[in-house]
């Protein structure tokens, strides 16, 4: 039990960070769970939420979310890991109906 809390007062700025305001001297073993799911989401995805909408935003102001949206089939090699682009600008027009 000493060792939880000792290990909870060593990362006290990453449990406040992640919005952890219970007592440290209050955790007991019951309450490691949720430590470590408030630890998780806030670090995994609260965190990057905020970024990931930043990045929307400017992809909605250049139009791109739009060709994302519209062309996702085409597109998706240029934004998921692991997949090649196979896409050319003829390519890119033709399914754009700009041809």
């Amino acid at each position: 039990m000493d060792t939880l809390r000792e290990v909870c007062f060593e990362g006290i700025d990453l449990t406040l960070d992640a919005g952890y305001t219970k007592p440290i001297t209050a955790i007991t073993l019951d309450g490691k769970a949720e430590i470590v799911k408030a630890l998780m989401l806030h670090y995994t995805l609260y965190r990057n939420k905020a970024v990931l909408d930043q990045l929307k935003s400017g992809l909605a102001t250049l139009g791109v979310l739009n060709a994302m949206t519209k062309y996702s089939q085409v597109l998706e090699p240029f934004f998921v890991a692991g997949l090649q682009p196979s896409l050319t600008a003829g390519k890119f027009m033709q399914h754009c109906n700009c041809l």
